[in-house]
């Protein structure tokens, strides 16, 4: 059986709660086993915390407007398969090169971490960028308990 699920919103820092929550309901709420769903957690968490906090400044310092966001969500059997869509500028986080994780934090540059754990929780990571939308799209396979 395969289980989808779609939110779209206008990101402000006040939906990023709800929007955790209704992820969280939906992956719990669909036998996710916990260490894989926390795991997806974290990258949803990351992956849109990006979004939101790493917008392009205008040159008068004010931020781009906030972009839409649309979370796909598709669950089949062993594996959970996400997509975190923006309309905000293109960017493709993949294209980060690894962070010196051997580095102390205060000797490392900023940035990069999130996506490093990204690349690292989950099973497959892509990124494309279609019709003025960045797609995410990640996947995790998991045993049933």
């Amino acid at each position: 059986m395969i289980f989808t699920f779609e939110h779209a919103f206008t990101a402000g820092d006040r939906d990023f709660a709800d929007l955790d929550r209704a992820i969280a309901d939906c992956v719990e709420g669909q036998s996710v086993p916990v260490a894989a769903a926390s795991q997806v957690m974290i990258a949803f968490d990351e992956l849109i915390s990006n979004i939101l906090n790493n917008r392009p400044v205008q040159s008068d310092g004010t931020a781009d407007d906030a972009p839409r966001l649309i979370i796909q969500i598709e669950i089949s059997d062993t594996r959970l398969t996400a997509e975190v869509a923006d309309n905000g500028s293109a960017f493709d986080p993949l294209s980060l090169p690894d962070p010196d994780t051997d580095l102390s934090a205060e000797d490392r540059e900023f940035g990069g971490l999130g996506v490093h754990l990204v690349r690292n929780l989950m099973d497959e990571v892509s990124y494309s960028r279609i019709n003025g939308w960045n797609k995410l799209r990640f996947s995790k396979t998991f045993e049933l308990e």
